[in-house]
């Protein structure tokens, strides 16, 4: 478990202004899987997520789970008001091609000098300053 994951989902969670779901290459099925083996599926409406198995394209995906999520909840959100939370240059392409906001944050695969040399909103080491991390998806 990634550092700040445990106390950010659940705050995030408790605020009735928060939608949190999940938009990844992985196929539906297999992303629950992923986020079950870690006890944190239960921070998410998996319902209204995106997958491989809704659309190839990656860039295709903040389109179908905001209509996922607006049919779900009866109200619509606007692009600026999504933000995709990644950790790769292919999550800042598939938040920029939904108009999305993009906060990539440096657990994965790529360095954070990597990640902060694109366009990003935000680029973060690690989410362990969780009060941070709230106020910048806030603003």
């Amino acid at each position: 478990m990634l550092p700040g994951i445990e106390e950010l989902l659940p705050r995030l969670h408790e605020d009735p202004d928060v939608l949190q779901s999940v938009l990844t290459g992985n196929l539906a099925a297999n992303a629950a899987v992923k986020l079950g083996a870690f006890h944190l599926e239960k921070w998410f409406d998996l319902d209204v997520g995106a997958y491989r198995s809704d659309h190839h394209d990656r860039r295709e995906l903040v389109p179908i789970a905001r209509e996922k999520a607006e049919a779900q909840y009866g109200r619509s959100f606007a692009p600026s008001e999504v933000w995709v939370i990644g950790d790769t240059p292919r999550d800042l392409e598939c938040a920029r091609a939904g108009g999305a906001r993009c906060m990539l944050v440096a657990t994965g695969r790529f360095a954070f000098e990597d990640l902060s040399g694109l366009d990003a909103d935000v680029v973060l080491g690690d989410l362990s300053d969780v009060e941070g991390v709230l106020a910048l998806l806030a603003s």
